[in-house]
């Protein structure tokens, strides 16, 4: 699942990345073109991941034979699909592969304010109104939102 603070990039912009991962790990790949906020707010991502992946296993590809991956958002979302499976029983895939999960989107740890000036793309302050343009009305708090990476 591609990144881009779950309001902007594509599985297009992310077709690099996507044919490496395929490329070097043998596997088929299958990039989700999940709904964008703001103008479809949380859970609107989450539930077109989990809809994929239920289609997945409908067209017969066994859950041992999946992995999620995602960058940045991605990755957030590739985490938050698989505890929303979790909690409903549904048959988890064989892992996960994040690149810089973005699982903070409260934007309370520390490495906010500590990293400031490291990265060249991304400043700090930009973190929590990003956030608030996934989450809507929703608490940015919401465990499928600012997901644990340690599931």
């Amino acid at each position: 699942m591609h990144g881009g603070g779950y309001y902007f990039c594509s599985p297009a912009i992310h077709r690099g990345i996507v044919f490496l991962l395929a490329r070097r790990s043998g596997a088929r790949t299958f990039s989700l073109d999940y709904r964008l906020a703001p103008e479809h707010p949380f859970p609107a991502a989450l539930d077109y991941a989990l809809a994929a992946y239920r289609t997945l296993l409908a067209d017969g590809v066994l859950p041992e034979r999946l992995v999620i991956a995602g960058d940045s958002a991605g990755g957030g979302l590739a985490l938050a699909t698989l505890l929303a499976l979790r909690d409903v029983g549904d048959s988890l895939s064989a892992g996960a592969v994040t690149f810089s999960p973005w699982t903070d989107l409260a934007a309370t740890g520390a490495s906010i304010t500590t990293n400031e000036g490291r990265d060249p793309m991304f400043h700090g302050s930009a973190f929590a109104p990003a956030g608030r343009l996934y989450v809507g009305e929703t608490d940015v708090r919401h465990p499928y939102v600012s997901v644990s990476p340690f599931l």
